[in-house]
């Protein structure tokens, strides 16, 4: 039985990670066993590089599009273009991953976030038709939630960061109109994903108003029973657990440390 993925999208400071926390905690409450991207490992050089070797290795054609189409975006720098490549083809292979194992699965970054990433700070026009996107060489996610806010929350919410994690917030500073333009490439995005949605009868999109710190509880609550409610209705068994297991508390309280 395939993986059910359900993956996260929206600018950062929409609370993202917060949220994919929460709905883990909230599933396995209710005793399904799930899981989500572990951030900490995908922080560490040496497993981004692996992944994205083996997906490379495993996955030529799909490669050798994306590669083009990156370096035809013209990143800002050398740097960028290789964190870009490293990114988009690690994120590939663990997407891969989950699909082929049995459950539920939670990214906060999908592929479609990635590609956010890459145009964010892409300096070329005419290059998007080229990168695969999930549904072209990539499995399409079953659930897409987009995390939609308000601009000045979201700068209320960078503001209080502790340090500057993305380049939403190092370029914040000094180009006030940066934020617009995150947000209209954001708007974009969205429409590609409904686009996708459209072509794939399996992939659906859920929109989630996070412009309110105290809608948390709420969100989490319609996003756990909207996966619950397609489960169902594909007919999947999704395993159950003890969510007082020693390995998902630990595992809830990792990504809840680095939202």
């Amino acid at each position: 039985m395939a993986g059910f993925l359900v993956t996260f999208v929206g600018l950062p400071g929409t609370g993202k990670s917060t949220l994919v926390a929460r709905v883990l905690e909230t599933l396995r409450e209710r005793g399904i066993r799930c899981d989500a991207s572990d951030k900490v490992a995908f922080r560490k050089l040496k497993n981004k590089l692996a992944w994205a070797v083996r997906e490379a290795c495993a996955h030529p054609r799909f490669a050798w599009r994306s590669l083009k189409a990156i370096l035809a975006s013209r990143q800002r720098s050398l740097m960028d273009l290789v964190k870009m490549v490293a990114n988009w083809f690690a994120r590939s292979f663990l997407i891969r991953r989950a699909a082929r194992c049995p459950g539920i699965h939670l990214f906060d970054e999908d592929m479609f976030q990635a590609f956010w990433s890459i145009v964010f700070s892409a300096r070329a026009d005419g290059w998007h038709d080229g990168l695969p996107l999930p549904g072209t060489l990539l499995p399409v996610p079953s659930l897409v939630i987009v995390l939609e806010s308000n601009l000045p929350t979201i700068e209320r919410r960078l503001a209080a960061r502790p340090g500057c994690s993305s380049r939403l917030e190092q370029w914040l500073p000094t180009d006030p109109g940066v934020l617009k333009r995150a947000d209209r490439l954001m708007e974009d995005v969205t429409k590609t994903i409904a686009r996708t949605a459209r072509e794939h009868a399996g992939m659906h999109v859920l929109l989630i108003d996070s412009g309110q710190d105290d809608f948390l509880e709420a969100n989490a609550l319609r996003v756990a029973d909207y996966i619950l409610a397609l489960t169902a209705d594909q007919g999947m068994r999704v395993p159950s657990c003890d969510c007082m297991c020693r390995s998902c508390r630990a595992e809830s309280v990792t990504i809840a440390a680095h939202s």
